[in-house]
């Protein structure tokens, strides 16, 4: 475990709102919709018993060296049925699983304000053991094997007014970030996105994005930044089958944390989500 990991253990109150870890997949027809609806029917619903439909989400590929100016890839819907994505959530709504031809994800979101993140260990788990019961029924439909092709984690925060700031403009009190200073200009607030590679022993092995964008809280009045960071790389680079690929994710989520820590203030980090948390190893 990275110093990271341990760091952001300690935080009583991280300001993480929804945590999404997901595979994008190939094999399964897109027409497969009915067979999705089973899937929830016979395996999801005493768990999951809160159902919705909803778009289908294509996930960016992620390619790498002389690749990387190649066109992403988009999901081909021929004729037939229209493609589904299945949302599937337990029934105080913090759990979701999202499910449709090529890709599945295990969510995590606060809806309420004293709901408290279940840690990462508890996420990776989740992907694991769901997406495993979902490639078995397929295997037992005879709809083949699924071949992971791709691996994706995001963390989302909303980071709400405290003692150290007030508005949008005090960005700086927030995160690690410099401005021009000039007595003729006066900060409004800031809206930026990050493009990382992910290297390790001279191999790229994932791609960061990381976005800060103000908002507002469901009042309309109060401010709060959006931090956003998610991790994708290609399933192949770790091996097929879920294990490696949960392994890939945990290298995903420690590259999250170390950038969260980089990129958010010192006195945010100890005077707002400070105080210990004895489970240092989630």
């Amino acid at each position: 475990m990275t110093r990271g990991s341990q760091l952001i253990a300690e935080f009583t109150d991280a300001p993480i709102v929804e945590v999404i870890a997901g595979v994008a997949f190939d094999g399964l027809p897109v027409d497969a919709g009915p067979y999705l609806a089973v899937f929830w029917h016979d395996h999801l619903r005493q768990r999951f018993p809160n159902v919705q439909q909803q778009p289908t989400y294509t996930p960016p590929r992620e390619v790498f060296g002389q690749e990387r100016h190649a066109p992403g890839f988009q999901f081909e819907f021929g004729q037939g049925l229209p493609p589904t994505r299945l949302w599937a959530s337990n029934p105080d709504g913090q759990e979701l699983i999202q499910v449709q031809p090529g890709w599945f994800a295990c969510n995590w979101r606060k809806v309420a304000e004293d709901s408290e993140y279940d840690h990462w260990p508890k996420r990776r788990r989740a992907l694991s053991e769901r997406f495993s019961e979902f490639a078995d029924f397929l295997e037992n439909e005879g709809l083949g094997t699924v071949k992971l092709t791709q691996c994706e984690v995001t963390y989302v925060n909303h980071v709400r007014p405290n003692s150290l700031w007030a508005t949008h403009a005090d960005a700086a009190k927030i995160f690690n970030v410099t401005f021009p200073s000039d007595p003729t200009t006066t900060l409004e607030q800031i809206s930026t996105e990050v493009q990382v590679a992910l290297s390790r022993d001279g191999r790229q092995w994932g791609r960061m994005y990381i976005k800060i964008n103000p908002a507002f809280a469901q009042d309309g009045r109060t401010p709060l930044y959006v931090l956003e960071l998610t991790v994708r790389g290609p399933a192949h680079e770790v091996g097929g089958d879920l294990e490696p690929v949960t392994t890939f994710m945990d290298k995903a989520r420690e590259a999250i944390v170390r950038t969260f820590l980089a990129i958010t203030s010192a006195d945010m980090q100890s005077k707002v989500w400070g105080g210990r948390n004895e489970r240092s190893n989630e």
